[in-house]
């Protein structure tokens, strides 16, 4: 919880923060597991849906990030598992779209491309989402 509370204190600081944003996708993550682990299956849905919802914000924030994408992809496709709803799947498929587009249109040498794991990942995770 305190964690939660510093990372939120982070972004009402700066509330145009991609980093903070990140963060707070990635700690929602975090509790949504543990709370998993102890068999809180409510906490643990409101959590995957905050970790969402601050994942797309990162986007919005930085919406040239292949991997920013991707995380909030991967995230929205378990959302849309979680909670049946068609639009999170729609969400899901659009960041990691928007990924492989990114990675396509620079150029082959350019150290920020995806590695051939992380590109054979998002495919497979864009197979799924359209599944």
């Amino acid at each position: 919880k305190q964690a939660e509370e510093l990372g939120l204190l982070a972004l009402e600081r700066n509330p145009h923060s991609r980093a903070a944003e990140a963060r707070l996708g990635k700690l929602y993550e975090d509790m949504q597991e543990a709370y998993l682990l102890a068999l809180l299956p409510d906490e643990a849905s409101e959590a995957l849906h905050q970790s969402a919802l601050h994942w797309h914000r990162a986007v919005e924030l930085y919406p040239t990030d292949p991997r920013t994408r991707i995380s909030a992809g991967k995230v929205w496709l378990e959302w849309s598992q979680e909670s049946d709803d068609p639009q999170a799947r729609e969400i899901a498929a659009e960041h990691f779209n928007a990924a492989l587009e990114i990675d396509d249109s620079r150029p082959p040498g350019e150290v920020m491309r995806l590695r051939p794991a992380e590109r054979e990942e998002l495919e497979r995770f864009l197979r799924e989402v359209q599944g």
